[in-house]
């Protein structure tokens, strides 16, 4: 018996009309480029995206859309899921962002409003594809969710492949659809009867295997992939709509049998997981992979096995499928698998299944709740799930939400804008650290435990952390305060005022709202506590009594993903360590003071670990007293200087100043470098406290330097052309209009401009997270930005033979 539902409607291609096929898919004899799981990055998922839906648009017949043009039983299977090719495809498309009212999608769909389906799979698809339209379509969706409604049999909890209440069949195929379908009516507003969730679960219960997973109809079969994702996945339907009253209590969990199901089938995914294959079948391997999305994406889950799902299950479908040209950046459908002429051809179903994976798996995170096994950090399993569902109404945007193993690497919880945590224990560490640092006093440093070090090194990466108070009492929020303060004791928690971003930004608090108190370095927030009030109760509970939890959070998402725009999923958040050592390592200094001088203490060093410099060029990163650069031997190639508010420059910086830009004739061996002045988050008056400063210093005006080579990249070896910038767009407000012209000032001293002035940010850009409120350049043009500084000032420090005429400056996409 087959398992995929697209085999209950087996397809084929003869009588389509195909238009330029050869320029879509076609079969290639040559080898391709291959992109293994670490190559992958999100443009590769982007054009992948944009042929196979091309190629679904070529095989879209005139007549029949994408069912085929005379169903003979014998290939396709039940005559009743007539319409359910043309259901799944248009369902893909959707969620591959086209367009209902694309001319070359709108026919399809009005095919669907008038054809009369009598099959499950059909039915399903269809209802899935109501549930992706605007309200206008909630008539159509009401009407498939009575026909599967009348359709589920009691006693067989589930369906036949038509229409028949009373069948006996047992299938577990037929329940995951029917079931994903009913849920998505549900979240539209339908109700559908309890009854009808408690048999489907207690099916799944009654015929899930000894070894923890599923097979088609529970019995003596092996296991198999697919069907264990259809499991899991209607578990996780159940425990949202029948179990969650049970965690709003501390303490409460699912009933046992179903925690003992559901993390039985965790455990065979996580020993089983293979993205090449459907575990235990030999068929069926994209409806499987569909499945794995749908299970990952409900459950949160980054990793089956230790083994990144989608990046390992995209890379595996692109090598199927697709043609990659690295050259024009583009992908092409195969005809045939892996582009293999002795190969099995590719189906529509095929197409329309990968489709679905890579465009849901690609949706941003928003949330990356924090899970640890020292602490209770998941009494409220739904949490996050519904926050995220809630912020994919507001936002009118597909996104998602991921457990971030608090033993993994912060790099890894950089790819959702907030690290979420909530809990009613104290965090573990806090204290004893705390206590020990009291003891040392000022003769020693007490290292900090590693948990605790990749909270701050998260934090110092641009991470916002969201903590929530559970319950009574106040251990969790004091120790959260106290971690704050042991990670950066310099700072001050504060009770955010009525007029934050976090109760204005979007959605106006204005009765009761949340109490929140924050931690912040003068350039963004670090940590957000919510001390009481346990939103995570409201939030596991879907209390829409309390929206305005819901929209205080919306908010703070806004602000932590600069007004919804997170990163890609797959965007790297890790630097690879150069390939080869290089001829020259520069040094850039950060100066030190009496001040917010290291508001960004991750910005530096981050730009030198991805700086470009091939072979030629490195940076070593230090910090120095700003009053005591002449210690410093050789004199320093580049020193940035940063800050937040005004500063009143002592007499030892100034002097420092002036020796490092003008020193005296013959106390140095090579003319002297750059030094950098930069306001971070660029709306405090740092640097124009240093630009009177200068002005003083040196009796000479200050100017615009976008004619300069380290703005126009031009005799700069490896520069870029920066002539056009992008700002953030905080700071395109703040300006009052659409500008593309660098800010970067400069004065010139000994007849070069060595001494720069940003008033925007360039620190927070060099994180490459988004933020809201940050005043300056964007990521892209902050790094180019200062590695033409950097080059620049290399140039100028060089030994006379190494200077030389450059090739023109380079131009990167913005």
């Amino acid at each position: 018996m087959r398992h995929d539902p697209a085999a209950i409607l087996r397809p084929r291609l003869a009588g389509l009309v195909v238009v330029g096929v050869t320029l879509l898919v076609r079969s290639v004899l040559a080898t391709p480029v291959t992109l293994g799981p670490a190559d992958l990055d999100d443009t590769h998922i982007e054009a992948a995206i944009t042929s196979i839906v091309e190629a679904l648009y070529v095989r879209k017949h005139a007549r029949h859309y994408w069912d085929p043009p005379s169903w003979d039983p014998t290939v396709h299977g039940s005559r009743f899921q007539r319409g359910g090719y043309t259901a799944m495809t248009v369902l893909a498309m959707l969620y591959a962002g086209q367009s209902y009212q694309d001319p070359r999608l709108a026919d399809a769909i009005a095919h669907l409003e008038g054809l009369p389906m009598e099959g499950t799979y059909a039915v399903a698809f269809r209802l899935h594809v109501w549930a992706k339209l605007p309200p206008s379509f909630q008539p159509r969706l009401e009407q498939d969710a009575q026909w599967l409604l009348d359709g589920f049999s009691p006693r067989a909890a589930g369906w036949a492949y038509e229409q028949r209440p009373a069948t006996t069949r047992k299938d577990n195929s037929i329940r995951q659809y029917g079931a994903l379908a009913l849920w998505e009516a549900a979240k539209r507003g339908i109700e559908i009867p309890d009854s009808v969730w408690r048999r489907l679960e207690h099916a799944f219960l009654e015929c899930q295997q000894p070894d923890g997973g599923w097979n088609y109809k529970g019995d003596e079969q092996p296991s198999t992939g697919s069907m264990t994702t259809a499991g899991l996945a209607t578990l996780f339907i159940t425990q949202d709509l029948l179990h969650a009253e049970r965690s709003r209590k501390l303490g409460g969990d699912l009933p046992p049998p179903v925690r003992a199901a559901m993390d039985g089938g965790l455990a065979w995914m996580n020993q089983h997981f293979s993205p090449q294959e459907n575990p235990g079948s030999l068929r069926d391997l994209y409806y499987y992979l569909y499945g794995v999305e749908r299970v990952a994406l409900a459950g949160g889950h980054t990793r089956f096995g230790g083994r990144d799902w989608f990046r390992e299950g995209a890379a595996e479908l692109i090598r199927r499928l697709c043609e990659w040209d690295p050259d024009a950046g583009t992908m092409t459908v195969y005809d045939r698998v892996a582009g293999d002429g002795r190969a099995a051809r590719i189906r529509t179903h095929h197409l329309a299944y990968a489709l679905m994976f890579l465009s849901r798996g690609r949706v941003p995170v928003a949330v990356n709740k924090l899970h640890a096994k020292d602490f209770a950090t998941d009494n409220r399993p739904r949490d996050a799930a519904n926050l995220t569902r809630w912020l994919t109404e507001a936002t009118e945007r597909e996104l998602s939400w991921q457990i971030a193993d608090a033993s993994e690497p912060p790099e890894s919880w950089l790819d959702a804008p907030l690290l979420y945590v909530a809990s009613n224990e104290p965090w573990p560490g806090v204290r004893d650290y705390v206590r020990e640092t009291r003891r040392e006093g000022a003769t020693g440093v007490t290292p900090l435990p590693a948990s605790l070090r990749r909270i701050r090194r998260y934090l110092d990466l641009g991470g916002l952390l969201v903590a929530v108070h559970e319950g009574g009492g106040s251990g969790f929020a004091e120790s959260v305060r106290a971690l704050g303060s042991a990670l950066y004791p310099s700072r001050e928690w504060r009770r955010l005022p009525a007029d934050h971003p976090a109760y204005q930004l979007h959605h106006p608090i204005t009765r009761r709202p949340p109490p929140l108190e924050a931690l912040s370095n003068g350039v963004r927030e670090l940590i957000i506590l919510a001390p009481r009030g346990d939103l995570s109760a409201t939030f596991q509970m879907r209390d829409e009594r309390r929206q305005v939890a819901f929209e205080t959070m919306g908010n703070l998402y806004l602000y932590a993903s600069e007004m919804d725009r997170p990163h890609p999923r797959l965007k790297r958040t890790t630097i690879p360590p150069p390939l080869r050592s290089a001829r020259r390592t520069i040094t850039l200094v950060q100066a030190s003071y009496d001040g917010h001088w290291n508001a960004e203490p991750a910005a530096l060093q981050r730009f030198a670990d991805g700086f470009d410099g091939g072979d030629e060029l490195a940076i070593r990163v230090i910090t120095h007293p700003l009053s005591a650069l002449g210690e410093i031997e050789p004199a320093p190639t580049l020193v940035v200087v940063s800050g937040v508010s005004t500063h009143a420059f002592t007499a030892a910086e100034r002097q420092a100043v002036r020796r490092f830009l003008a020193p005296p004739a013959g106390s140095t061996t090579r003319p002297p470098g750059i030094m950098l002045f930069e306001t971070a988050g660029g709306r405090g008056d740092f640097t124009a406290a240093a630009e009177t400063m200068a002005a003083e210093l040196f009796n000479a005006p200050i100017r615009s330097v976008r004619r300069e080579p380290v703005v126009t990249g031009s005799t700069i070896d490896g520069g870029f052309d920066l002539t056009r910038v992008e700002y953030r767009p905080f700071a395109l407000e703040v300006f009052g209009a659409r500008e593309t012209t660098p800010r970067l000032r400069g004065m010139d001293v000994g007849g070069l401009p060595r001494l720069l002035f940003s008033r925007e940010d360039l620190s927070h850009g060099l994180l490459d997270q988004p933020t809201w409120g940050i005043s300056g350049y964007a990521a892209g043009d902050a790094r180019r930005l200062l590695s033409n500084i950097v080059r620049a000032a290399a140039d100028l420090t060089a030994a006379p033979e190494r200077v030389r005429q450059t090739p023109p400056p380079r131009s990167e996409p913005k």
